[in-house]
This record gives structure tokens, C-alpha cells and sequence, in this order.
């Protein structure tokens, strides 16, 4: 029987996992902010309506990369999904296998083109993404150790927010300035980025962390042998970015005059991604793609700390931000955002709540 139209539309959805793209967005977005609160960044000066456009831009190209590794992931589960899960698009027959990989290839080509017009160093970030989707999508079937790039494409997406606002690139050459290879690499690695690259590392490696351990768990989703995930190791993965993105604001001490409402502010963040982590734990048991759908979806709430550590852990770097509260009126709309960035933590909040309606439309997994 011929297909309709309105089935085509659900399939493409469930294909490109869309409930998961707030989530998406969410990191970039805190990238984005890093690299206007850690560092000089390049697009200082402009009006907000252009260095908004640069925001979408951004935005565009991550969302190209994660849909090239949702329709990637399907057209190289076909023969796992014709015995395991037949009632997926490809195996049922309402789309053809190379269709599919053709639309994977064009998101692919889109999200590096959009890379691109950022600078050269964005680009190579956005070609070691590119490459970490094909690597896990290649092996995630054959070890558990394909996690390992399925975290690290989440830290990448931190590090791309981050390198389209900043000046320079994430790391220095140890080496002596004008050097052979300074020559050779400068446009990738120079200074004076050290400091705050460092702080957008260590906090993605928190977030790549976290995924690693739901992709963990999604691994046995389809599988016959229960629930035999190594479960201390699980919480591990969880919760380590509570340490990760709040140690240089929460975990360190105060110097004079000790002030602790960063650290106030930060644990107060925290506390949301708690909760909600401890639930979907608690309902693990019970289903496997509920808990991998809701701890999905926690990705915006560990966002929400991000934001909250950097927004008071570098207020007077924000673009005129003296401090985290109101000093004078905005003069438009979005300088509410730089008088007060305590608000940025609107964004991930709303984007939590949009990924939650989006499970209801597409499945998460």
C-alpha cells in the first residue's frame, strides 16, 4: 500500500532523532557564551542583529552534523534493524537505504560548508566532528568503546560555540614564538588562548562523560541479555560533570573578599540536573529508552550550569557586563541578555521543556 505523506514526515523525524536537537543547540550555545565570557572574541563590534546571524550560523552547522549522524547511523543499521528492528523506515521499505545515505552526505557537506565561513580553525573542529560521527557510527554495534567518540562529538560541540566567537584557537604550540612550527600551525594553535580554552576542555569532557555513559546504557536497549550495564561506573559518568563545570567556580576557594555567591549560584544550578538525572536513574529499571530519552533531554539542564559558572565566573568580560545584576535599563531588547546574564539560563531551561515536547512528536532514540 502506498505510503502517505504524514508517515513519511514521522519517519524523517524519528530518523534525524529532532527531539534530541534543543540538546544540540543547547551546547552550542554555551560555547557560543564562553567564547564571549573567556576571551576576546571576533565579533566584537558588530550590530546584535549580525552577531546574532553569526549565532544562527553556528547553530545551522551543528545541526547538519548531528542530522548527517542520525541518518548515517540508520542507513548503516539496516541489516542490525532487519532482524532486531523491522519496523524502523528502511527495513519496513518506506525508504530506500541509498536515499537515506545520499541525505546523510548532504548534511554533511552542509554543516562543514557553514564551518567554514567561520575561519579555518572552526572548519578543522567542524571535519574532526564530521570524522568522529563515521567512526562511531562504524564501530557503535562492535564495542563499547564506541562511546568514547560518541562523547567526544558531544565536547566538540562546546568547542565549536566556542572557537566561532573567540579570537584564537584552543591550544598553544609549546614552542618558541616564530618557529618553525608556529609557522607551520599558526593558524591553528597560538596564543593567548590557554587559560580559557582550557576551562571549555575540561567542561566538555564533563558533558562527553555524561553522554558516554546514556549511550552506554542505549547499547543494550535492543539486546536480549537484560540490563548488565556496570552500574557504579554509570553514575560515575553522570555525575562527574558537577565536578567538571563547577570546579572553578564551586570547588575552589574564594579569594578576598570571599565573595560565594558564584558558588551559590552555581550549586543552586546544579540543583535541577540532579533531580532530574535521579529520576530517570530511578526509572531505569523499568525502561531503558525512557531513561536514555530523559537523560537526553538533562543535557539542557547540565548546559544550565555551564551557563551559570561562566556568567559568574567572568561577568566583566560579557560585552559590557559589569556584573550578573541590573545597573541601568537595557537600551534593546537583547542587551537584557548582557546587563544581566543570569538570564542566559533561560535558554537551555526553554530548550529542556522543547525537548520534551519534541519526544512526544519523534522518539528520542
Amino acid at each position: 500500500m502506498p505510503f502517505t505523506f504524514k508517515q513519511r514526515l514521522l519517519d524523517l523525524l524519528a530518523i534525524g532523532r529532532v527531539s534530541n536537537l534543543p540538546t544540540v543547540w543547547s551546547n552550542v550555545l554555551v560555547g557560543i557564551l564562553a567564547g564571549y565570557a573567556l576571551h576576546q572574541y571576533s565579533q566584537a563590534g558588530l550590530p546584535p542583529l549580525e552577531q546574532i546571524a553569526y549565532h544562527l550560523l553556528a547553530l545551522l552547522g551543528a545541526t547538519g552534523a548531528y542530522l548527517f549522524g542520525t541518518f548515517l547511523n540508520d542507513w548503516k543499521d539496516v541489516p542490525f534493524d532487519r532482524e532486531h528492528r523491522p519496523e524502523r523506515p528502511i527495513p519496513a521499505g518506506r525508504f530506500r537505504r541509498r536515499t537515506i545515505l545520499l541525505v546523510a552526505l548532504g548534511f554533511a557537506i552542509g554543516s562543514n560548508l557553514c564551518f567554514w565561513c567561520f575561519s579555518f580553525r572552526t572548519f578543522v573542529v567542524g571535519l574532526l566532528l564530521t570524522a568522529l560521527i563515521i567512526l562511531y557510527t562504524w564501530f557503535h554495534k562492535r564495542t563499547p568503546l564506541a562511546i568514547v567518540p560518541m562523547g567526544l562529538c558531544r565536547m566538540l560541540l562546546y568547542v565549536i560555540g566556542f572557537v566561532t566567537m573567540a579570537e584564537g584557537p584552543l591550544l598553544m604550540l609549546i614552542t618558541t614564538r616564530g618557529g618553525p612550527w608556529t609557522q607551520v600551525f599558526g593558524q591553528l594553535f597560538y596564543e593567548p588562548l590557554v587559560r580559557s580554552g582550557l576551562e571549555v576542555i575540561v567542561m566538555g569532557l564533563g558533558l562527553a562523560a555524561y553522554v558516554a555513559g546514556l549511550t552506554l546504557v542505549a547499547r543494550y536497549e535492543s539486546r536480549p541479555d537484560g540490563h548488565r550495564y556496570p552500574r557504579a561506573f554509570l553514575w560515575f559518568l553522570l555525575f562527574i560533570p558537577l565536578i567538571t563545570h563547577l570546579w572553578w567556580t564551586t570547588l575552589r576557594l574564594p579569594l578576598p573578599p570571599y565573595d560565594w555567591s558564584p558558588a551559590v549560584i552555581g550549586i543552586l544550578a546544579a540543583i535541577p540536573f540532579v533531580a532530574w538525572t535521579i529520576f530517570a536513574l530511578r526509572n531505569l529499571g523499568n525502561s531503558i529508552p525512557v531513561f536514555v530519552s530523559r537523560t537526553l533531554a538533562g543535557i539542557c539542564l547540565l548546559d544550565l550550569v555551564a551557563v551559570a559558572a561562566i556568567t559568574t565566573a567572568h561577568p566583566g568580560n560579557l560585552i559590557g557586563g559589569p556584573g550578573p545584576f541590573f545597573l541601568t535599563p537595557p537600551d534593546y531588547p537583547f542587551e537584557v541578555f548582557i546587563q544581566q546574564p543570569l538570564l542566559l539560563g533561560l535558554f537551555p531551561l526553554a530548550l529542556f521543556a522543547l525537548a520534551l515536547g519534541l519526544q512526544k512528536i519523534a522518539p528520542a532514540t
